[in-house]
């Protein structure tokens, strides 16, 4: 507050007089003021809110109030203005007492002339000290946003001694680094630079303590509690000369993914510049206006001119191949120029060696106020693509030639089941044109087909990458077809062809075998009622003819026409029994198979021959070594190892003993049993054509029936398998039996 402002004063004073002597004073020493005069306390405490006045002063005795209640009640509000009491005369004691309640100053009545000089005093005592709290507050709020900015910014600041030792960090060192104060305080701050740069950074340091003052740029790696180091880059100032601070002050913010970033872009940049060379990608600029060419180094190799070639838009049309090449370029920047399209095409070249090349040319136009100023665009060896390329299509073309020519129906599918060619064939079987069904979707061609064979086939090769052949009948084309579907990474590879008439021959030859086979289940149903009704008058006339024979012998008659007639029906009853056990065989369902044990079962048909293998001495040589069991009827085995045993000792050489090898063999998945003697044998010139027939016997010295080989034979088949026989008269016999190996289970 200065004196020559207009002063707000409050007046405490009962008398009238008194308070005007006061103002008459203060207007002659020329002050600018306004008064208020209270005389009791509720008007004084109202005024020093309402009126809010620049200085109090007070009279010390009122009717109902005094001085120090007033200063009481001023110093309980806080205000900080200053306070004098004017008054009679007073002690001693009385002037101390009042300046120690907080009064600035006294005045006796009878001595205002002292009033102005006091009043101009204590306003500039509380003007100083105004101004000397705004200093102050000022100093507290620069420290304090000073701490904010410092504790808050996101750069960091080191201060260091002369020794190079740390003695302050601002927070933002902590969270770039990970390293708090009490860990870094007294340590040296070349410990924590990067070891890559600590010579240098010495050097530097060197530097910065020649220039005092001066912030000098600051870049260097910082050591991270547990992540590496941080790139930074700041400024660091030296303050040694600067009492005050006496230290160096480091400034630095965290660089690292902007270094890391200028590193990927150099990398990225060099990367760039390796693929456009391995590439082998150049670039070009026409400027139409100066009328001149440039080439990059790329550009210039492709074209096969030295370093210090200067093109010329001419000299760089001509290095095209002469004819649609060069006319196509020429034409081409034409219309770019004109127009302002893009350019990109695929052409010859010829180099400066004379090699001929494929190139790609792109170009993007520069226009300037309507006008095509410039032609820039990027310049590509493609040759090596181009030639493969061109390679690929004369295949394809090739591969289209093969599958139009050939006789199979031939499409593929794409892994969305989409029709992605169709050949010749597949129209003429399929009956629909390919522009009809080239990507189509062949389920909705075919929506009939779903969940039919044809469809699960085709889901199971797409789905198991499994080749599939199935046979389709396609209804409305009333056609059999055989299709082969095979699967890969693009989709699926079908071919087919039209086998309707070989599906007729084989539906045809199926009704003829099961005609054929209805007809001999019903001849042999007509023999087995034939022998079967033949059986009994046949035994009716054995039983006859032997009561008429013993008729006869107790009569004492003879009659040979009667014995003539009981052998005959008795040869008759043989053939019939005969022709009810092959029928049975024939008849007999094989569906009690078992594990046999062939060696255990040769044993178990000797013991039905030991007078005869004993009497003959019988040698048998067994080798079971290559199959021991065979999944298969024990009792037609039975049967064929004792017909086949007994053949070999009844036909034996004379004045030789029988020998008898018998051997398992296997060969794929056929399982063999041969039967070889040294017996007698059978001239097989003679009778090979009749040697496994019905009643068929080859040596007479020996009773037989002629059954026993028929049998075998009957017997093996029937268990699916053959026979076969290898035989020289007087050097013996082989029997081969071949059974299909049929696991047990």
């Amino acid at each position: 507050m200065r004196i020559n402002t207009k002063l707000k004063i409050l007046h405490l004073e009962d008398l009238f007089s008194d308070a005007e002597l006061v103002n008459r004073t203060l207007k002659k020493a020329k002050f600018d003021f306004e008064r208020l005069v209270v005389d009791n306390r509720e008007n004084f405490i109202k005024a020093l809110t309402e009126f809010a006045p620049d200085i109090i002063l007070s009279d010390h005795s009122l009717p109902s109030f005094n001085s120090h209640e007033a200063l009481s009640i001023f110093k309980t509000m806080g205000l900080n203005i200053p306070f004098i009491l004017i008054t009679a005369t007073v002690s001693e004691e009385f002037a101390v007492d009042v300046i120690k309640r907080g009064a600035d100053d006294y005045i006796l009545k009878d001595r205002l002339e002292r009033l102005p000089t006091a009043l101009a005093n204590a306003l500039e005592k509380f003007q100083l000290l105004k101004d000397h709290q705004s200093i102050q507050d000022n100093l507290v709020k620069n420290e304090t946003l000073f701490r904010a900015l410092i504790e808050n910014s996101a750069d960091a600041i080191i201060v260091i001694n002369e020794q190079v030792e740390f003695i302050y960090q601002s927070p933002a060192v902590e969270r770039l680094t990970g390293f708090d104060f009490t860990e870094l305080v007294g340590k040296k701050l070349l410990d924590y630079i990067h070891p890559d740069d600590l010579e240098d950074y010495k050097l530097f340091f060197e530097q910065v303590l020649q220039l005092p003052g001066i912030a000098i740029t600051n870049k260097f790696r910082f050591r991270q509690k547990n992540l590496g180091y941080i790139y930074t880059d700041g400024t660091i100032t030296n303050l040694l000369h600067d009492k005050n601070v006496n230290a160096l002050v480091i400034n630095y913010r965290d660089n690292t993914k902007k270094i890391k970033a200028e590193e990927e872009k150099k990398a990225l940049e060099i990367l760039l510049d390796k693929a456009t060379s391995l590439a082998r990608i150049g670039s070009y600029e026409v400027d139409l206006e100066n009328n001149t060419l440039y080439w990059s180094a790329i550009t210039k190799q492709i074209h096969e001119v030295g370093d210090t070639y200067l093109p010329t838009v001419e000299s760089a049309t001509s290095f095209y191949k002469a004819g649609f090449n060069r006319d196509t370029i020429s034409d081409q920047l034409k219309i770019v120029v004109s127009t302002g399209k893009t350019l990109d095409l695929e052409l010859q070249i010829i180099t400066a060696k004379g090699n001929e090349r494929w190139v790609r040319i792109i170009s993007e136009p520069d226009f300037i106020n309507g006008k095509c100023v410039k032609i820039r665009g990027s310049f590509q060896d493609i040759d090596i693509r181009k030639r493969a390329e061109l390679e690929l299509l004369k295949v394809a073309e090739e591969k289209n030639m093969i599958l139009e020519s050939i006789g199979d129906g031939f499409f593929t599918l794409d892994t969305h089941w989409m029709i992605t060619y169709w050949n010749k064939e597949a129209e003429n079987i399929l009956k629909k044109k390919r522009e009809e069904v080239i990507g189509r979707n062949f389920w909705d061609l075919y929506h009939g087909s779903a969940g039919t064979h044809s469809h699960l086939s085709m889901l199971k090769a797409s789905k198991e990458s499994k080749v599939q052949n199935y046979e389709w009948f396609v209804e409305n084309l009333n056609c059999w077809l055989d299709v082969t579907v095979y699967p890969s990474i693009q989709g699926l590879s079908i071919f087919f062809k039209d086998i309707t008439e070989r599906k007729l021959g084989e539906m045809e030859r199926t009704k003829m075998v099961s005609d054929l086979l209805k007809r001999n289940n019903d001849l042999e149903q007509f023999s087995y009622i034939i022998s079967h009704n033949l059986r009994a008058p046949v035994a009716n006339i054995i039983g006859l003819a032997g009561e008429l024979i013993r008729d006869q012998v107790l009569k004492g008659e003879s009659n040979l026409l009667i014995d003539y007639l009981l052998a005959s029906t008795q040869k008759l009853d043989t053939v019939i029994i005969d022709l009810n056990a092959i029928l049975q065989v024939k008849r007999e369902i094989i569906d009690s198979k078992e594990n046999v044990v062939l060696s255990r079962l040769l044993e178990e048909v000797l013991t039905y021959l030991p007078n005869l293998i004993r009497q003959q001495k019988v040698k048998f040589i067994i080798d079971f070594s290559a199959g021991d069991e065979l999944w298969t009827s024990k009792s037609f085995m039975h049967s064929i190892f004792y017909n086949l045993i007994s053949n070999s000792i009844k036909y034996r050489r004379p004045m030789v003993n029988p020998i008898i090898e018998i051997k398992s063999e296997r060969i794929g998945n056929k399982f063999i049993l041969s039967f070889t003697d040294n017996g007698i044998g059978i001239d097989l010139e003679k009778n090979k054509s009749e040697i496994f027939g019905l009643y068929k016997r080859f040596h007479s010295h020996v009773e037989g029936k002629g059954m026993g080989l028929f049998m075998v034979k009957t017997q093996i088949e029937t268990l699916g398998g053959s026979i076969s026989v290898e035989s020289k008269v007087n050097r013996g016999t082989q029997f081969r039996l071949e059974l299909k190996v049929n696991p047990a289970g």
